[in-house]
């Protein structure tokens, strides 16, 4: 039991270190490819650095900090349920690229990603970038319903065996029980999926909107992570916690505001770099605090 207990906290900690560690890797890519170009010439967003050499460092992070955040137990319920949303919605970020390709290359990508309307004269995705992002996103759909209903036969068999020892009978049972979160995450990961299966199928502007609304529904899940780690920290005494998670989310929520400043292009990359940044303090913050156990489960003083 010991040695369970010992691998757990361990794993606990290299999943977290590991999320940081992969912030620092997409951060390197794109400090290797500006390093290539023009001296002051940025892309105006990470984002579209998808378009450059650093496209697989871009998806393969965003990719596993998305199932990182799934994987990982949140401390409560409604913690979990955060990490869930902005898990699923991280691989939504990766796989549809920013509708801006930029400029800023140190190789110009070829065929261009997106191509002048010869009637509107506006800008369009490629068709080679369309369809990317239909067989990715199809792909992405499958995994998720195929991931959603193992969990469910999971918690189904988990919900049975509580129901045979006494622990609850009913759904409003469960609802108060020790699989609440559960039952919050699997609702939440179906109402994601639907809604997501829904835009995909219906909505004519999908490819050119679903990135920046994934990426800001991202990060609004992360801050409202760091929003009940504060709460929570209030409950057990850890004022010095309260103020960290606190001043995160306080941080997340007005970098936003960048996005209202006019004729500035880099506001997004500034944004993002931001954003990117106070993620990775959040987990440096919460792997300094849970670094002796998993998750919070008992009082402790500030």
């Amino acid at each position: 039991m010991v040695e369970d207990d010992v691998a757990s906290r361990k794993t606990y900690r290299y999943l977290r270190i590991g999320i940081v560690g992969a912030v620092v890797l997409l951060g390197a890519s794109v400090l290797v490819e500006r390093s290539k170009v023009a001296p002051g010439c940025w892309q105006t967003s990470i984002s579209a650095y998808y378009y450059t050499p650093a496209r697989a460092v871009f998806v393969g992070a965003l990719m596993a900090i998305g199932l990182s955040l799934i994987v990982i137990k949140g401390n409560t319920g409604w913690e979990d349920a955060f990490l869930n949303m902005a898990g699923m919605l991280a691989p939504v970020v990766a796989l549809v690229p920013i509708g801006n390709p930029g400029t800023c290359w140190s190789i110009e990508p070829s065929p261009l990603p997106t191509l002048r309307n010869p009637v509107t004269g506006e800008l369009e995705l490629a068709a080679w970038v369309e369809q990317n992002i239909e067989n990715n996103i199809q792909a992405l759909l499958w995994a998720g319903a195929a991931a959603l209903l193992a969990a469910a036969v999971i918690a189904a068999v988990a919900f049975a065996v509580g129901a045979r020892r006494g622990e609850q009978r009913t759904l409003a049972d469960i609802s108060r029980g020790p699989h609440r979160g559960t039952l919050l995450s699997l609702v939440g990961a179906l109402a994601f999926l639907v809604a997501g299966a829904v835009l995909f199928a219906t909505w004519d502007r999908f490819e050119e909107n679903a990135h920046g609304l994934a990426a800001y529904a991202m990060f609004g899940c992360l801050a409202a992570a760091a929003v009940v780690n504060a709460l929570e920290c209030r409950k057990f005494g850890l004022r010095w916690y309260v103020r960290l998670y606190g001043l995160i989310a306080v941080l997340m929520a007005a970098a936003a505001l960048l996005i209202l400043v006019r004729n500035w292009d880099h506001k997004t990359l500034v944004l993002e770099i931001v954003e990117i940044g106070l993620f990775a303090g959040f987990w440096i913050v919460q792997t300094r605090e849970l670094w002796h156990t998993t998750v919070r489960s008992s009082p402790a003083g500030g």
